[in-house]
């Protein structure tokens, strides 16, 4: 009877492991799709908001064109370095977003000025230096209010 006690444990105890180890891969799938898509969302909000093809957004990341493609078609994963990326780009945007009406935006980044040593703020940000474009927005702004 002893013996089936144990074997009884040992066995409820592998199921008790056996779940959690589902329940923490579940999990991590869970998560690593939830990062994809905010990231996709990110993608295609910064695409919408600053005016931009498929293939600046690419130079923005550092990818190719057809990387952005699969990775809005869903065809590929966004990889987790990117995707921290994505939405550190969209809290700039957000940034960008306080300061400009959002119809205004995509124009206000291509003129040439001198907050950009002669250059647009859409070179800056094809260039992924879209949190220093919106802080130099912010500060030459500050001086205005």
């Amino acid at each position: 009877m002893f013996v089936g006690k144990t074997l009884l444990a040992q066995i409820e105890g592998a199921d008790d492991r056996l779940l959690s180890q589902v329940y923490d891969t579940a999990s991590r799938l869970l998560l690593a799709r939830r990062h994809d898509l905010e990231a996709r969302l990110a993608l295609d909000r910064l695409m919408l908001r600053l005016g931009l093809s498929q293939d600046e957004a690419a130079r923005m990341l550092g990818v190719s064109g057809e990387t952005v493609r699969r990775w809005q078609r869903g065809a590929v994963k966004i990889p987790m370095p990117r995707a921290a990326q994505l939405l550190s780009m969209g809290e700039a945007l957000d940034r960008l977003l306080a300061l400009f009406q959002p119809e205004r935006l995509p124009l206000a980044i291509r003129r040439p000025a001198e907050l950009f040593d002669g250059e647009r703020a859409l070179d800056w940000i094809l260039r992924g230096r879209i949190a220093d474009a919106a802080g130099r927005y912010e500060i030459a702004l500050s001086y205005q209010g």
